[in-house]
């Protein structure tokens, strides 16, 4: 991007189309050598509060202003991208993921409906990570239509804070308590192999 025009109505859209497709967004700003020294600052502080405005579900994308021009900073972008793509490709820990839940339902309750049927519905009771690229976790207790908007956003903010996931597009999912397994392929239904800590191996990632 061009330090001097910010975002274009163009520059939206194309960021949109990747998170969307669930790719990570580094934002290059280009031309930086052309902005004043006492400008600098205050120009990439505005920047990166109108980039988050315009992309409120990820949150603290990373923006590295550099030089194509005169060479500068290249390494740090590349450095950016290199550990922005570990983060994406990486899986966590069911126990840590559950351990996380567990501290987080202490702090934001699940929102409870009338009667005590629709509450126990409510109580997500499990998550694991089940694909990576981007990362998913799907949790088990209650489907997505059960959940208010909010409190997923909020669910998807907290595993953001405490897992680092800033610049990476998340996805969410939601199973009923009993039910479809966790891990699923089209045609049939089956629990990928694990580490030993309920985390699928690399290898049978593709």
């Amino acid at each position: 991007m061009d330090a001097q025009e910010y975002w274009t109505q163009q520059d939206v859209k194309i960021a949109n189309l990747i998170l969307q497709e669930g790719k990570c967004l580094l934002v290059a700003l280009n031309k930086w050598d052309l902005i004043e020294e006492a400008q600098r600052k205050p120009l990439l502080e505005t920047f990166q509060q109108t980039t988050q405005g315009l992309f409120p579900a990820v949150r603290k994308l990373k923006v590295v202003p550099i030089s194509a021009l005169k060479m500068q900073r290249q390494f740090e972008l590349l450095d950016s991208a290199c550990e922005m793509f570990e983060r994406w490709s990486g899986w966590l820990k069911t126990s840590d993921l559950n351990h996380w839940l567990r501290e987080f339902k202490k702090m934001v309750p699940i929102p409870k409906r009338k009667g005590s049927r629709d509450v126990k519905r409510f109580n997500l009771v499990f998550v694991a990570q089940t694909n990576s690229r981007p990362p998913t976790f799907t949790f088990r207790g209650a489907s997505s239509a059960q959940i208010p908007d909010v409190y997923i956003r909020t669910l998807e903010n907290g595993i953001r804070r405490e897992f680092d996931w800033a610049g990476v597009p998340i996805r969410l999912k939601f199973l009923p308590r009993e039910g479809t397994d966790f891990y699923t392929k089209p045609g049939h239904l089956r629990r990928r192999p694990s580490d030993g800590h309920g985390v699928p191996r690399r290898s049978e990632v593709h």
